[in-house]
């Protein structure tokens, strides 16, 4: 009796091998996909790691050997560390380019988190940033000092920011409110988004402003406008009768061709 489990066993043994022997050797000639569908229907999952691992094995070998290259992972590697200074020899990354180093320019702590940001057409010194609960901020100095210019009263909110770059006009500004998604809050999802109300304006290079009364209802605690939520606002800069804006808001796109 024993002997006959031994024989019985020597013998799957080799007949596992010999599958693995004919795998190593005909890789070419097997129908992956029937294969495959062979696997999923003995275990009953689309997840089979023995499947996976065959796919990945076809994918990765070298078609004439059958086998994946030796050492390729740190070729691999290799190559990848090696492109940081091809960049940098490159006509596209002049000496230099690459190892400039970046300083932080506030505002600090109290601007919340920056989501708007546009240097003035005509000084590149006078930066505005708006943050979504931080309210909007500018600076005169290239980013050293800052300066809050949303009046305590008014709604906390920037999402996005707009200077109408036309000749004589340069000092008018506007800036949206509220965000969607986006919020670190309670997992970044719908329910934490941060309303707004509207959109607001400048037309003293962003020194004050104004509530656009067209784009505001007054209840920001209530989803009651498609203002209340502004991903985005343009000026053409091509009409030179009308001071022409878009908004694009929450479903949809406005446009103003005088001034909000």
């Amino acid at each position: 009796m024993k002997k006959k489990i031994a024989i019985s066993v020597a013998v799957a043994g080799l007949f596992f091998m010999t599958v693995i022997y004919f795998f190593s050797i005909s890789g070419e000639q097997i129908n992956s996909r029937e294969l495959l569908e062979q696997v999923k229907a003995s275990i009953g999952s689309d997840e089979d790691p023995a499947a996976r691992a065959f796919y990945e094995w076809k994918r990765l070998r070298d078609p004439a050997t059958r086998k994946i290259p030796t050492g390729i992972r740190a070729k691999e590697l290799e190559f990848a560390s090696s492109l940081y200074a091809k960049a940098i020899k490159s006509e596209f990354g002049k000496p230099g380019n690459l190892t400039q180093g970046w300083a932080n320019r506030g505002p600090f702590n109290i601007g919340g988190r920056t989501r708007a940001l546009a240097i003035d057409e005509t000084n590149e010194n006078t930066i505005l940033a708006g943050g979504i609960s931080g309210g909007m901020w500018r600076s005169t100095t290239g980013g050293a000092a800052w300066t809050k210019m949303t009046d305590p009263s008014q709604l906390h909110s920037v999402t996005c920011i707009a200077q109408d770059t036309r000749s004589g006009h340069t000092s008018t500004w506007y800036y949206g409110t509220g965000e969607y998604r986006g919020n670190s809050a309670s997992g970044g999802g719908v329910d934490a988004m941060y309303a707004g109300d509207g959109i607001f304006k400048s037309t003293d290079g962003g020194t004050s402003w104004s509530l656009l009364s067209s784009t505001s209802t007054g209840t920001p605690h209530v989803f009651d406008s498609l203002f209340d939520f502004v991903w985005n606002i343009v000026i053409d800069p091509s009409n030179t009768t009308e001071e022409e804006v878009y908004a694009a808001t929450y479903g949809t796109i406005y446009r103003s061709t005088d001034g909000g």
